[in-house]
């Protein structure tokens, strides 16, 4: 948290533990402890601009006011190819091993997200 700061990152440190939701422990059953750790100390991780942003407890919960929710990526890649079973299972895959940690809108759509899957579990 201090390393994000340094570089100009505004932090809302989180003040009382919160439990990411069953929905998402279920889909995310992996998820690595020190990330779990790390979600326990903010609220929010925006730069400045706000147009770059770690994914919160509150986001991945759905309680955020954010208008660009956790898994928008996702949720495009369905909608754009909605007629399209074949892909979209492809892209339910893809995003079922793949947690989007880092959310930027700022030059283009871009992500980081933590792989879950065995060949390359924990890898950014």
């Amino acid at each position: 948290i201090e390393a994000l700061k340094n570089i100009g990152f505004v932090v809302t440190e989180r003040l009382e533990r919160k439990e990411l939701s069953s929905d998402l422990q279920n889909r995310y059953s992996e998820l690595p402890a020190d990330y779990q750790e790390f979600l326990q100390r903010f609220q929010t991780i925006t730069n400045e601009s706000d147009n770059v942003w770690f994914n919160s407890i509150e986001d991945f919960n759905g309680e955020s006011d954010s208008g660009f929710r956790w898994n928008e990526f996702e949720l495009m890649g369905l909608e754009a190819l909605a007629d399209d079973k074949e892909s979209c299972d492809m892209i339910r895959l893809f995003w079922d091993s793949h947690i989007p940690i880092l959310m930027s809108v700022k030059d283009g759509y871009q992500y980081l997200c933590i792989d879950l899957s065995p060949e390359n579990y924990g890898k950014i």
